[in-house]
């Protein structure tokens, strides 16, 4: 098998290619290439150590395929998704998500569209993420029959919960107290990065033992800046309860000290508008976290009301973005969600049980990648 993708870099599409990269690795009836593609922005830097060492030395000393070596199978996960032709091989495989539950053409790279590709190239098939991606990619033009569901997975090894006495020792350095809420991402606006900060402004007033971490992904995204650009947004009332009791992380971390992050966290939240999968609300049900997040979007494929409380949204069309649909989340409603796992200390204990046993059932890296082999190496 070869694989196209990118490595060493903090973003979504590396720490995916990771983890399956690692556990194909592991099984005795594969053997795997890779082949680096270039990233999408030129200002991109291969960073060491955001993954474990052994892991880390394994992904990156894959090899690229021999001169002459076609392989079975090509499985292609990076950005814009490469749809070019690849006869030699049994299964083209494309890995993408359809974030706003659609595949514009800037997704693509070079010309063309979904639904001619598939009609030239018998061997193509898409693998995307969560039933919302998919019908993305069906309202693009794919057939359906070769779009294929493979939920990702959690570092179940890594994103566990902690225990009381290490939970207390892990906050020391964030220098943080009270009840912590927490949200991952790039905070582009699909993030509702916006919504978090209203929402926790009016949380906050009631409950001002309350904090708020943010992690930005600075090293590839303008986090930071997006950031600035929703604070500048909130009223004088409500700066005055957010500024002091926010916490800003931008910089890049490893699995480890990711998992950390979470661990010091008393609920997660997620008031997405558009998500292709969302990782970090599985990674914080697997610290055993409440998650409180859209409801509609693609985290209904793998959040339960043992560990999730969702928030009522609208489905929108996006302006000025053809066949392009996302979700409104309600503020009220993301507020009472956010109170209650403020005021019912017996949400959180629910998770904490309920939230790891849920990931490692389910959807651990094995289990995603004995998925994806299923998909593109059918019997």
């Amino acid at each position: 098998m070869i694989v196209e993708g990118w490595r060493g870099i903090p973003q979504s599409y590396t720490l995916v290619n990771h983890f399956q990269l690692v556990e194909m690795l592991r099984r005795g009836d594969l053997q795997v290439y890779h082949l680096d593609v270039p990233f999408h922005y030129d200002t991109w830097r291969k960073i060491p150590g955001l993954f474990d060492k052994e892991s880390e030395e394994a992904v990156m000393g894959i090899p690229a395929p021999p001169e002459g070596v076609r392989g079975d199978a090509i499985y292609r996960i990076s950005y814009p998704y490469d749809l070019s032709p690849a006869p030699e091989v049994r299964r083209l495989c494309v890995f993408g998500t359809a974030e706003y539950r659609c595949i514009p053409q800037a997704y693509l790279r070079g010309q063309g569209d979904i639904a001619t590709a598939q009609a030239e190239q018998a061997n193509l098939i898409f693998v995307t993420s969560s039933h919302w991606s998919r019908e993305g990619f069906i309202a693009s033009g794919a057939d359906p029959q070769r779009v294929f569901v493979v939920p990702l997975g959690a570092d179940v090894g890594h994103f566990k919960p902690a225990g009381s006495e290490e939970r207390v020792r892990l906050r020391k350095p964030f220098g943080l107290e009270g009840f912590v809420f927490l949200t991952v991402g790039a905070l582009t606006e699909n993030k509702g990065i916006d919504l978090v900060l209203k929402g926790f402004a009016r949380v906050a007033a009631r409950h001002p033992q309350c904090r708020l971490v943010i992690k930005g992904i600075d090293a590839v995204y303008p986090s930071r800046g997006f950031l600035d650009t929703s604070v500048k947004k909130l009223s004088e009332a409500e700066l005055a309860v957010v500024q002091p009791r926010m916490r800003y992380v931008g910089e890049s971390l490893g699995q480890a000290d990711m998992a950390r992050v979470y661990q010091v966290a008393d609920a997660y939240v997620s008031p997405y508008r558009a998500e292709g999968f969302n990782l970090p609300v599985l990674e914080a049900a697997a610290c055993g976290l409440p998650v409180i997040c859209t409801e509609g979007g693609s985290t209904d494929d793998f959040t339960t009301d043992e560990f999730s409380l969702a928030v009522k949204a609208e489905m929108r069309e996006v302006r000025d973005f053809p066949l392009a649909k996302q979700l409104e989340p309600d503020l009220e409603s993301l507020v009472e969600q956010m109170m209650k796992v403020v005021e019912r200390p017996e949400i959180g204990a629910r998770a904490k049980e309920a939230g790891p046993k849920f990931a490692a059932a389910g959807f651990t890296w094995k289990q995603a990648v004995e998925r994806l082999m299923r998909v593109i190496f059918p019997i």
